[in-house]
């Protein structure tokens, strides 16, 4: 796991919630449910004053800084039509400019990566990479790609936040054995989330061989937590040992 990224206060907090969770250990849900909303009403503040579209959304509904979790949870929980509301023309003219400008909207930073001698979405979302910023790509079963954009601490609680409750459920479930599986509940109980962290970065599913219905590479959604787990196993194997690019989603979905 990435030694980077500090979580903040109320993110460790949910985390070791979580574990104790998934290993069947007491824990508290009355403080995650406080944990989550603080979060959620701090990240509203924060996204009012930097994301465009979000805060056309909050004055329009009346709903200021202050609001509070029942009121956000009312008029503010938006649909996901808006990380794909974008002009399908910008990509089919490859104006990559345009894209960022329209990301732009959606984002709480600034998107100003070069778009010169840029060639395909791929292109674009390598340049969007190497300046710090993540995209996250749907199925496009509609045949418009979503495109989700994350920071780096975003995109490190996407990828690993998961990571740190999901060996509790093997264990629960008997996959890891008759001898770890107290030894987890165990840690799930008494380990703090950065010690977990640094214990598993080392020692992962060593044990084990990996079985993965998806791709081995690409930045679709929730393929992305299993290619993460796929590199803590002994041998990751997937059904399409490929990585699929967000060029060949959209041909095959706009054929």
């Amino acid at each position: 796991m990435s030694t980077t990224v500090t979580p903040t206060p109320d993110h460790e907090k949910l985390l070791q919630e979580a574990m104790r969770w998934a290993a069947g250990s007491p824990f508290e849900p009355a403080l995650a449910r406080h944990s989550r909303r603080e979060v959620l009403r701090r990240n509203h503040r924060y996204y009012r004053h930097r994301i465009p579209l979000y805060r056309q959304i909050a004055d329009r509904a009346g709903v200021n800084d202050e609001a509070p979790f029942e009121v956000l949870a009312h008029e503010m929980l938006l649909p996901d039509v808006i990380f794909k509301a974008y002009p399908q023309s910008l990509l089919d003219k490859r104006d990559f400019a345009g894209m960022n400008g329209w990301l732009q909207t959606i984002f709480h930073d600034e998107v100003k990566v070069p778009v010169d001698e840029l060639e395909s979405v791929d292109d674009w979302l390598m340049r969007l990479e190497d300046s710090g910023i993540h995209l996250a790509y749907s199925s496009g079963t509609s045949g418009n790609l979503s495109f989700v954009p994350r920071d780096a601490y975003s995109w490190w609680l996407f990828r690993e936040g998961s990571l740190h409750y999901a060996p509790f459920l093997l264990a629960r479930r008997g996959v890891i054995g008759r001898v770890k599986t107290p030894l987890a509940r165990l840690a799930g109980m008494t380990f703090s989330p950065a010690l977990f962290r640094k214990i598993f970065s080392r020692l992962g599913f060593g044990d084990f061989d990996g079985i993965f219905l998806n791709f081995s590479g690409g930045n679709q959604g929730t393929q992305i937590v299993g290619q993460e787990l796929a590199r803590r196993v002994r041998k990751a194997n997937f059904l399409y040992p490929i990585k699929i690019s967000a060029t060949a989603i959209r041909a095959l979905a706009r054929r």
